[in-house]
């Protein structure tokens, strides 16, 4: 069973570096977002950009980091799910006391992509009556949308760029040479 310290050692970037520190805050955080296999993929894809840009620019550093920093915007997107975690969130209910006081009234200004498709043009005001839904939406994440699909969709698109994206992003690190692609790809 592998830790998260070691997926971020399976980086392979060198401690102190700008892509050390990148993967280290980014990792821990798509494990709380998804799953420890979702981090893996993220770990393996900037570990094979980083391995191809060795090879070809030895002493760099710059594309490795570029893949780690937008590969997670892409893999973190800020859907639904990942809203509602963050809403919940015992940290966050922490820090809101703190700032305001325990007696702050909380509210939420959602608009979710179902309302907006109906033709819904502003955001809907809703109490702390509604954590409940976020703490449902928050059990959903691995599933993203398996139970609430019809209200909460519009992330497809998302999917298929995150999978693009990957695919581009290590071809260009094998330098466009099919035979270096192939050997990153599979």
């Amino acid at each position: 069973m592998w830790s998260w310290r070691a997926l971020i050692q399976s980086v392979g970037a060198a401690p102190g570096s700008e892509l050390h520190r990148i993967v280290t805050a980014r990792i821990p955080d798509l494990i709380e977002y998804q799953d420890f296999d979702y981090a893996r993929r993220y770990a393996d894809v900037v570990a094979r950009v980083r391995e191809a840009e060795d090879r070809t620019v030895s002493g760099k550093s710059a594309m490795s980091e570029a893949v780690a920093e937008f590969g997670y915007k892409l893999m973190a997107y800020k859907d639904e799910y990942e809203v509602a975690r963050l809403l919940v969130d015992p940290q966050a209910e922490a820090a809101v006391r703190a700032e305001f006081g325990e007696g702050a009234r909380v509210s939420y200004r959602l608009h979710p992509p179902m309302l907006r498709a109906l033709g819904m043009r502003r955001k809907l005001k809703l109490g702390p009556w509604f954590r409940p839904a976020f703490k449902l939406l928050r059990a959903e994440r691995t599933g993203h949308g398996q139970l609430l699909a019809p209200v909460c969709s519009g992330t497809t698109g998302h999917l298929r760029a995150t999978v693009h994206y990957r695919r581009d992003r290590t071809c260009r690190a094998a330098g466009n040479r099919p035979e270096a692609r192939r050997s990153l790809i599979t």
